[in-house]
């Protein structure tokens, strides 16, 4: 048999904030950060944030987002972020959710750059860095020389996304490359990746790709020594260490966007601060007497 519940649930705004120990995952999920949350904070910080390599014990991260409780107080449904902040290796970003005059969503920082970057530093998901950029022991070769890109190990078959959106200029069998893939994009960057299984379905020169569309997928063609993604960045033809791309800024709102945007960011800080000062109000009640304890968690709103 089958019967209609009707509860009711307040709509409200929850913020945590933390320190990483264990991973961000962990550390998060312990505070009483749902899943979906963290799924959402994980993916505005991908484009920028190796989170295999560049997170580290003591980083800090904030998140403020909608959730909807039950009479007793619990969260049943998780809603979207509001505010993200997050400081890998000490550099702090901090970023808005704003719809604009299109009705588009998305997350800017204080600036108006949007959290998406041109090119992503780590086109592949779940891998392990092998190798890294500069000079090197060939593994075949055995001389020293040049690495011009990054190595990452991945099983075979794992799938490739093409870093930016751009043109494929290249997709064939190119020497100890194996099966290679070079993708042309705006202001003269252009990313290669080698020693690929095969190619995704479509890919050949002249199609354009947009980014993080699957392009190809991880084998050992050419020189190699097993299973994994040779990724290369050039910029004006002059190969550039991937991991300084985290450096590029995202695209900006346009400016007939930006007065509303001003308004919407004045409105999350408000929101912050009156959440940061109900949390510290509450920290206070747990180092109160038990009597005491009752009278100030009752005033709380």
């Amino acid at each position: 048999n089958a019967r209609e519940v009707a509860a009711e649930l307040r709509f409200d705004q929850m913020i945590v904030s933390g320190n990483i120990e264990n991973s961000l995952y962990l550390d998060a999920n312990r505070l009483g950060t749902p899943d979906k949350v963290i799924v959402q904070f994980a993916n505005i910080y991908e484009y920028s944030v190796d989170f295999q390599r560049d997170i580290q014990p003591g980083d800090a991260f904030e998140m403020v987002f909608n959730v909807s409780r039950n009479h007793k107080g619990e969260i049943v449904k998780a809603g979207d972020l509001l505010y993200t902040s997050f400081s890998p290796r000490g550099k702090t970003s901090n970023y808005y959710l704003f719809k604009d005059d299109k009705g588009r969503e998305n997350f800017y920082d204080a600036k108006g750059k949007t959290a998406k970057r041109k090119l992503r530093a780590t086109p592949i998901n779940g891998a392990r860095l092998t190798s890294s950029f500069g000079r090197r022991k060939h593994p075949i070769s055995g001389y020293r020389k040049m690495h011009k890109g990054v190595d990452f190990g991945a099983r075979s078959g794992t799938p490739i996304m093409a870093a930016g959106t751009g043109t494929v200029v290249r997709a064939n069998r190119y020497g100890g490359y194996g099966n290679y893939i070079r993708i042309k994009h705006s202001d003269g960057y252009a990313t290669a990746y080698a020693h690929m299984k095969n190619f995704a379905r479509g890919i050949r020169k002249g199609v354009r790709v947009t980014q993080d569309q699957i392009i190809g997928y991880v084998g050992s063609t050419g020189a190699s020594t097993g299973p994994h993604l040779h990724y290369e960045v050039l910029k004006n033809g002059r190969h550039i260490n991937p991991r300084q791309l985290n450096q590029l800024s995202g695209k900006p709102l346009a400016k007939a966007d930006m007065s509303k945007f001003e308004d919407r960011r004045r409105e999350i800080d408000a929101l912050r601060k009156t959440l940061l000062s109900q949390q510290s109000i509450v920290a206070e009640v747990y180092t109160l007497q038990p009597g005491e304890g009752v009278l100030a968690s009752n005033a709380l709103p």
